[in-house]
């Protein structure tokens, strides 16, 4: 059984379950201390997007999000006025763009934690399922964290589960 739970999101970090703190960082330093003292009774949920990976596209990094919040939500506006299937399109581009890891040591501290047996989980506010071209975002996720040599399923070796909402699934340690 789980008796803590450490998440991972963009500049901040959660800490416990039944002790609670909220610690905002983008330093990787103190992620990895945080990571060093947690037990096998602890699960570590890392968001996917700026977290483990980020857009090869310079103009989709979050760094630049404040410098060009503006544009990106006049382009929004724009693109909801557009046809439905000119939508899907424009979003399917977009999971086209390749991906890198937002720090090349991140498959090492997510190793790290699965060889002392602490869980690990992959959590991402992104769509499920079919996506235009695009059969399965969940499995382009998996197999684009796999290349980069994080792999959640050594932390849920279990099959695919559907949770409470018909729409969220558990699949290879990801949400």
């Amino acid at each position: 059984m789980v008796n803590r739970l450490i998440c991972f999101f963009l500049g901040m970090v959660l800490s416990g379950c039944v002790e609670q703190k909220i610690l905002k960082t983008d330093k990787l330093e103190i992620i990895k201390s945080i990571c060093e003292r947690v037990d096998n009774q602890t699960l570590v949920i890392f968001d996917m997007d700026n977290v483990l990976t980020e857009s090869k596209e310079r103009a989709f990094q979050a760094d630049l999000y404040d410098d060009i919040k503006d544009i990106v939500a006049e382009y929004r506006i724009s693109v909801k006025k557009l046809p439905s299937y000119e939508q899907e399109k424009l979003k399917c581009a977009q999971w086209l763009v390749p991906v890198q890891l937002v720090d090349e040591h991140m498959p090492e501290l997510v190793q790290q934690l699965q060889s002392r047996n602490i869980k690990t989980l992959m959590l991402t506010l992104n769509p499920h399922g079919k996506l235009g071209s695009i059969d399965s975002i969940e499995e382009l996720c998996i197999s684009r964290l796999k290349s980069m040599r994080i792999d959640f399923d050594k932390s849920w070796n279990m099959p695919m589960f559907k949770l409470h909402d018909a729409n969220e699934k558990l699949l290879g340690g990801v949400l």
